[in-house]
C-alpha cells in the first residue's frame, strides 16, 4: 500500500508521521497556510488532498512542514 512519511510532524512526541491513501489529514505548508482533506493520491514528490467539496489540491512534499491526522469521513 502506498504511504508517505512526513518528517517534523505536529504529532506530540513524534518526529515523523506516516500516512496512507485515503487518510484524513491536515497539512501545514511552508507558506504558513494549512489544508485539510483526504489523501486521494500520492507519490514520492506530490501529495494530492481532496477537501470536503471534492476539490483536489496537489502539494509538493517539500512544501509540507507539519501534519496531523484529522477526523473526517469520506462522503
Amino acid at each position: 500500500m502506498q504511504s508517505i512519511t512526513i518528517e517534523n510532524s505536529l504529532y506530540v512526541g513524534s518526529q515523523n508521521a506516516r500516512f496512507f491513501l485515503n487518510d484524513a489529514v491536515r497539512l501545514q505548508l511552508s507558506d504558513g497556510t494549512s489544508i485539510s482533506g483526504i489523501i486521494s493520491n500520492l507519490n514520492n514528490f506530490i501529495v494530492v488532498v481532496e477537501d470536503e467539496t471534492g476539490t483536489e489540491t496537489s502539494i509538493y512534499i517539500g512544501d509540507i512542514v507539519g501534519c496531523t491526522s484529522e477526523v473526517l469521513k469520506k462522503k
